[in-house]
């Protein structure tokens, strides 16, 4: 006997509870059901026009085939779909901070996680766009800081899937000009002691 058409409009699509595989079935008069399997391994058998499968990992490519059997059983051809599951686990995050200041110049360095990172960026004081955006470098340097100046750094490590992990750091500036001396020093003796006065800088 002729088997049945296969199944048309094989579709697949990742929500929060799994792979939803939907089709549509054969018109023949003597369609019956279908069989999904699953990279070779039977998950489904039935007349519903839909599947879902929520027994997958993330990252994880998936093989499944949709085959349409008639009343005598005789099957049709396969009709089979891949689909590569989403990355949910964000990238470790970087570490080993630290800031280094020379002069009005400040050097941020760190140390970037071994694996599942494709680039890392630098933030500074919350600003919407990177500072530092090249790749997998461990450095970054700018000047211009004037003393006491608060600086807020934000490094985001970033996978291939676009997952992202934060470590910030908050670094003050210190002064590197030397202060003015005090002035007007004046020591005065009494009996068992000495006096010290002076005049601080502006």
């Amino acid at each position: 006997k002729t088997a049945t058409d296969s199944v048309t409009n094989l579709l697949a699509e990742e929500k929060p509870d799994g792979i939803y595989l939907t089709w549509l079935n054969p018109n023949d008069s003597d369609f019956n059901h279908v069989i999904v399997e699953r990279d070779g391994q039977e998950v489904y058998q039935g007349a519903v026009e839909m599947y879902v499968d929520s027994d997958t990992q993330e990252g994880t490519t998936y093989t499944y085939t949709v085959t349409a059997y008639d009343t005598s059983n005789n099957p049709s051809s396969a009709i089979s779909i891949g689909f590569l599951t989403n990355d949910k686990t964000a990238p470790a995050s970087v570490s080993d901070v630290q800031v280094v200041q020379t002069d009005d110049k400040l050097t941020l360095t760190w140390q970037n996680p071994s694996d599942d990172v494709s680039s890392v960026e630098v933030y500074k004081n919350n600003q919407p766009e990177p500072v530092y955006n090249n790749g997998m470098g461990t450095s970054y340097e700018e000047s211009g800081f004037t003393p006491y100046e608060q600086v807020t750094y934000k490094i985001v490590t970033v996978d291939a899937s676009g997952n992202k992990t934060e470590t910030t750091l908050t670094f003050e500036v210190q002064p590197w000009l030397p202060l003015a001396p005090v002035s007007g020093v004046t020591a005065s003796k009494t009996s068992d002691s000495v006096s010290l006065s002076w005049t601080n800088p502006d």
